[in-house]
């Protein structure tokens, strides 16, 4: 069970002053100056809307997060912290802001990575928060649609280890977790009537030869092509579960060649949505024998969503990023195709599925889907 704390690691007022200290010194021993980000001028990386489609919560590179107006872009709440890979998140009823803070070294002291922090978002004061313990690095993170439960799709870096999570949304306790070796970024959709759970790995292909891979791996990093090319060569794996009783439904290999880098549920989970390394998209009617509507991009399709209404799949690519597509869930058909001057981070989608939101570059761009070709 995780240890629930009342205060933020970093900023309780019994450790900010030691907190600074250290900060100070690890600076000076490394002859490091602070400097604060430019508000004005800073990467919007991850955006979320709120499910009244009033506000948007936006993570700024490098470190802080804001809440504002749809529709007078007003700045409402802005909060420092700590830099994460993961969007915040609006509780579905609307009423509170998730904040995954990350790798703080007083939490992996005591063997915790993540401290989810919830936010009031009208008043901007914090609510409560709890450490989450499990792998490192956060992928992927959701609300089950009635509150209750966050799903967590976490990995070991560097160690081809990878977790999806149950908690428990109010208190941080974990009640299932399905964890996957010789797996690495995972990916997890959750239908909203919270009958199915989707799980989407790249998996090795040679378990004897990890270790060895592993140097590779490191090495592919320094070059993003490189990195993508050795991430090609993995197998695709899909876990479905059951999400009410936890029972794994389904456990098959989808690509031979090609690990999934992004997954998503419909609404009632007769349908899921895979993102591919090698830019396919694919969507499966699991249940039946209906043959899959596969279309076919450039690069890592790292983020795909499919909309509230079950009309759209729209997804992004890393090799086309400055463009959004969506595509019909049924046929295929591209009906949507967006361009922007910026590359795009991260986009979200009302739940009326009639707005979407992008976060391109510095700017948080919205629009209108209903008059939009």
């Amino acid at each position: 069970m995780p240890r629930q704390v009342s205060e933020s690691f970093l900023y309780a007022p019994p450790k900010l002053a030691a907190s600074a200290v250290l900060a100070t010194l690890l600076l000076s021993a490394y002859g490091c100056g602070l400097s604060l980000p430019d508000k004005n001028n800073t990467k919007t990386i991850f955006v979320n809307i709120a499910p009244n489609t009033e506000e948007i919560a936006a993570r700024h590179y490098p470190y802080s997060v804001t809440t504002s107006s749809v529709d007078t872009r007003e700045e409402k709440c802005r909060w420092n912290t700590s830099w994460e890979t993961i969007e915040p998140l609006f509780t579905p009823d609307g009423e509170n802001l998730l904040i995954d803070r990350y790798n703080n070294v007083f939490m992996d002291l005591v063997g915790f990575h993540s401290e989810f922090v919830f936010y009031d978002a009208t008043t901007c004061r914090k609510v409560r928060s709890f450490a989450v313990s499990g792998l490192d690095v956060t992928h992927s993170l959701e609300f089950s649609n009635d509150g209750r439960y966050l799903v967590r799709a976490s990995s070991e870096m560097y160690k081809y280890k990878a977790q999806a999570q149950q908690i428990e949304s109010d208190t941080g306790k974990i009640i299932r977790e399905w964890n996957y070796t010789e797996s690495h970024s995972p990916s997890v959709g959750l239908s909203s009537d919270g009958s199915l759970l989707v799980i989407g790995l790249s998996h090795h292909k040679n378990e004897e030869d990890t270790e060895s891979h592993l140097g590779d791996h490191l090495a592919a990093h320094k070059n993003r092509e490189d990195a993508e090319d050795y991430l090609d060569e993995h197998i695709g794996r899909v876990v479905l579960v059951d999400f009410s009783s936890g029972d794994v439904i389904r456990d098959w290999i989808e690509s031979e060649t090609n690990g999934i880098a992004s997954v998503d549920a419909s609404s009632n989970g007769d349908v899921i949505a895979l993102g591919f390394r090698d830019g396919t998209a694919k969507v499966l009617q699991w249940r039946s024998e209906a043959p899959a509507t596969i279309v076919q991009h450039t690069g890592v399709v790292d983020k795909l969503m499919i909309s509230p209404d079950d009309s759209l799949v729209f997804l992004r690519s890393s090799k086309d990023a400055k463009r959004l597509v969506a595509h019909q869930l049924d046929s295929g058909e591209q009906m949507h195709e967006f361009e922007f001057e910026g590359p795009i981070h991260d986009f979200d989608i009302s739940s009326d599925s009639k707005t979407l939101v992008v976060g391109a570059g510095s700017t948080t761009e919205i629009l209108d889907l209903d008059t939009e070709s």
